[in-house]
């Protein structure tokens, strides 16, 4: 699945599981120059979502982390497969990691 496949698949996902949520694209932290792929916003927390399909690489991961990580309530990466191994070693124990596959999500880690 191509990026913008993988965010329209979440948003659909994020919509199911969180009617009333204020659910954006391309959301802009530390200034802009780190953008969240979805972040979604509801009365009680906040959640940053990066996506990592399988043409992209985790070179910007460590950045992106301390980023998301100073924004958000809750984070997640939602990946392909191929990016698992090398991406948890990056993730602090609170970010939760969801696999994608064959246009179906699938939790890791909460």
């Amino acid at each position: 699945m191509t990026p913008d496949e993988i965010k329209l698949a979440m948003r659909a996902h994020l919509r199911e599981r969180s009617p009333s949520a204020l659910i954006v694209d391309e959301f802009g932290i530390n200034g802009g120059n780190v953008i969240a792929d979805v972040a979604l916003f509801d009365e009680h927390l906040s959640c940053g979502y990066e996506i990592k399909s399988a043409a992209d690489s985790v070179k910007r991961l460590p950045g992106q982390v301390t980023a998301y990580s100073r924004v958000f309530d809750r984070c997640t990466i939602v990946c392909d497969p191929k990016h698992v191994g090398r991406a948890e070693p990056l993730l602090p124990a609170w970010w939760g990691i969801i696999l994608i596959e064959d246009g179906r999500f699938f939790l890791l880690r909460e």
